[in-house]
Order: C-alpha cells, then sequence, then structure tokens
C-alpha cells in the first residue's frame, strides 16, 4: 500500500495538473471505493496485494491534490495560514486515530 501511495502521488498530481483537479478527485474516490470492494472479495494473496497496491495509489494521489484544490479556493493574503490551519487538524486528526 504504501508503494502504491508513492507512485500514486506522482501519477495523481500531474494528472490533475492537466485534467483538473475535482474530476481527478472523484476519480480518485471511485477507484479507492472499487478497490477497497474488489480487495475484500479477492480469493489469493497475490490479488489482495495488487488491489490494495491499486487502493494506496489512489491514498497517495488525494493527498497532493487536496492540498492544492484546497489552496486554489483560499484568498492569497491567507493561503498560508489557512493551509498551515489545515495542516495542524490533519495532524491532529492522525494523532488521535494513532491513540486509539
Amino acid at each position: 500500500m504504501l508503494a502504491g501511495m508513492m507512485a500514486g502521488a506522482y501519477l495523481w498530481g500531474s494528472v490533475a495538473d492537466s485534467l483538473g483537479r475535482k474530476k481527478v478527485l472523484i476519480a480518485i474516490s471511485i477507484m479507492n471505493a472499487l478497490c477497497i470492494v474488489a480487495s475484500s472479495f479477492s480469493q489469493t494473496y497475490e490479488l489482495f496485494m495488487f488491489f490494495r497496491f491499486l487502493n494506496g495509489a489512489a491514498l497517495g494521489g488525494s493527498g497532493p491534490v487536496i492540498w492544492s484544490y484546497f489552496a486554489e479556493f483560499q484568498p492569497k493574503a491567507k493561503r498560508g495560514s489557512m493551509l498551515s490551519f489545515m495542516a495542524a487538524f490533519w495532524t491532529l486528526g492522525n494523532l488521535f486515530v494513532a491513540c486509539e
């Protein structure tokens, strides 16, 4: 999954620049859902790992696309502080998940 996330971050970022972030986020969400369902029904370990790799590619691609999409809607004067605010709550959410 982590290898897929690394590959997806590079792939989806450039695709989002050319096709548009909204379309790519929708495609990533659909791909993520389909890969989760497919991995739950996979009969072999290899097939399971293949779908988890594709799931990681979708998850890895969503991060950079979400951050740049969020930054586009912020006023230029507040863009840095709003991205810092988003990063702080993103980190806080990860800490809450890790503590459970």
